[in-house]
């Protein structure tokens, strides 16, 4: 948005903020599912702002309020006036029972979705009307409360009180306390890279975190180009607007390993058992002065009001003066100091657990890492460590045909298992060793199988028109191959049909050769065995190979391949 507002401003064009915001809101609704088929999504475009404003002369909402509250899970309610109700097509000024309408109060505790933080839920109650909160969005000044209404019904000027549902809002500042420590710690773990915000969703069940993350350049890739240009006025060249600004464009991205995933996520987790607790520091304060500060992170192209609210979480005791007047102090780079205007937690240490789940690119550049905190970090961590002494079980198998079902049953599961990233790396690696252990195992059988085979091809009977015969090498194509390898090196000019089953009864395999000249085809003679399994094979008239699936009827395929040389007058 702001790179279009720069845009806009040099075409002497102008942008609808109010219904790009609208748009983004119901766009948001969609994303998370809120959006169900049929529903209205309630937005105010820049129409009923106005109206709201200047007609119906309705005041900026005051949300001052939804900063007073205790981050365990309490706080107080709010005390407020009716000022709008929206039904999505116009104002009223009324709403009855089983209404979904936006309501618009003089002043508010409940937060409205910003800054990548979900919006508050709860309950509206008026002297005749119990409201559900369900979807809380700021459009201008105007905060609008989305939902339902459950009994009764509530009128314009009527005097209202909000219950937050606190218990949610602190699963929510759980995870958003923790997204700025994972910030910090992503650029500790990986110093020496450009890493800078590029979005972040912070919900009551889990937090995920984008940034940046690839190798320096200063190439002259579109996004840059624009960038750059929306920083340096007058549109410079490229590699003049990056030395002025002295930023460099990430171009291209790479995964993170599992040891660096380990080691941010280490770092969060000494902070939140940081000995006595690791209080937050929240207080609006400055823009400028907040700037100086040494390891403020601010999200590029982010307008920030002035005064802003600084909010800083370490295990460096400070308070928000200390930062001011001291703003060049090696410590404060142990510390996370970001400009926020979100509700956080009193304390880290009420985040409890912590734990990175996933790690993935997003875009070109672009990394995206999800976490838990609290109760769902640890019920990760549990799963994580169950599911690694189930490997470990794994390599305690000596059946290797029951170790493979087990292979592919882990496997399965890994995917579908919430556990620690590190962890599931540690999985999968002691996964891919039983695997391996399996594929060495089949190797010194299918050895063993050739072998036998072999022996046992040496000391056939050749003398006769042709050979039809069973090999116990457990229907291994390769085993069979190797037989009738030595049995055509000692009669060329024999037409030849070997079968071999599986003691699992689950697979059955033939091959044949037929010497020119023949009045035989090795094609017809497998299939003539092979279909009374219920398979079938391939080739051309002197050679020919195939298999099934079942071999229950094997009996009748050896018998079938036995009698089809007569059916050719041999």
């Amino acid at each position: 948005m702001d790179l279009t507002l720069l845009m806009a401003e040099e075409k002497g064009m102008s942008v609808d903020q109010a219904g790009y915001e609208a748009a983004m809101a119901a766009q948001r609704a969609k994303s998370r599912g809120e959006a169900k088929e049929g529903e209205i999504v309630l937005t105010l475009e820049a129409e009923q702002t106005d109206k709201l404003a200047k007609e119906l002369a309705v005041p900026a909402t005051k949300d001052s309020a939804k900063y007073i509250w205790v981050s365990t899970g309490s706080g107080p309610k709010c005390n407020t006036t009716v000022k709008a109700i929206w039904t999505g097509k116009e104002f009223k000024q009324e709403a009855a029972e089983g209404a979904f309408v936006g309501l618009i109060f003089d002043e508010t505790n409940f937060y409205a979705e910003s800054g990548g933080q979900l919006f508050d839920t709860g309950r509206v109650s008026t002297a005749e009307g119990v409201f559900s909160v369900e979807n809380v969005q700021k459009f201008g000044g105007f905060i609008m409360h989305s939902g339902t209404l459950g009994s009764g019904s509530i009128k314009v000027g009527e005097a209202a009180e909000l219950s937050v549902d606190y218990e949610r809002r602190a699963l929510i500042a759980s995870n958003h306390t923790t997204t700025h420590l994972v910030n910090w710690a992503l650029r500790k773990v990986l110093a020496g890279h450009s890493i800078d915000q590029r979005g972040s969703t912070c919900g009551p069940d889990k937090l995920r975190f984008d940034f940046s993350y690839g190798e320096d350049c200063t190439c002259a890739c579109p996004s840059a180009w624009w960038i750059l240009r929306a920083r340096v006025p007058g549109g410079v060249a490229h590699a003049k607007a990056a030395a002025l600004t002295g930023w460099r464009h990430g171009c291209a991205g790479k995964p993170m390993t599992a040891d660096e995933v380990g080691q941010v996520q280490d770092l969060v987790r000494e902070i939140l058992a940081t000995p006595g607790g690791c209080p937050l520091q929240k207080r609006e304060v400055p823009l400028g002065d907040a700037k100086q500060i040494k390891s403020l992170r601010a999200v590029f192209g982010e307008v920030y009001p002035d005064p802003v609210r600084l909010v800083s979480v370490g295990p460096v005791p400070h308070t928000i003066d200390d930062l001011l007047s001291k703003p060049d102090k090696d410590d404060w780079m142990k510390l996370s100091v970001e400009f926020c205007g979100g509700t956080h937690l009193d304390d880290a240490k009420e985040a409890t657990h912590f734990c990175c789940i996933s790690e993935e690119g997003t875009a070109k550049g672009v990394r995206r890492v999800v976490c838990l905190t609290k109760d769902a970090a640890l019920v990760a961590v549990m799963a994580g460590e169950d599911f690694l002494k189930r490997v470990k079980v794994g390599d305690s198998i000596t059946d290797m045909s029951a170790l493979d079902v087990e292979v592919s049953k882990l496997r399965s599961n890994l995917d579908d298992t919430v556990m620690p990233y590190d962890i599931k790396d540690k999985c999968r690696q002691g996964i891919d060793k039983l695997k391996e252990k399996v594929l060495a195992a089949e190797k010194e059988l299918a050895k063993a199988k050739t072998a036998a085979a072999i022996t046992w091809a040496e000391s056939v009977d050749v003398s006769g028109k042709y050979i039809v015969e069973t090999v116990d090498v457990e229907g291994d194509v390769k085993a069979l191959d190797a037989a009738m390898k030595v049995v055509n090196t000692k009669a060329p000019t024999l037409p030849a049909c070997f079968l071999s089953k599986s003691s699992a009864g689950d697979k059955v395999a033939c091959l044949a050769v037929v010497p020119s000249g023949s009045s035989l085809d090795a094609k017809d003679w497998i299939n003539a065995a092979l279909e009374k399994c219920g398979g079938k094979g391939g080739g051309k008239a002197d050679r020919a190979q195939g298999a099934a699936k079942d071999a229950s009827n094997f009996a009748a395929a050896l018998a079938a391949a036995k009698s089809y040389p007569a059916t050719k007058g041999l």
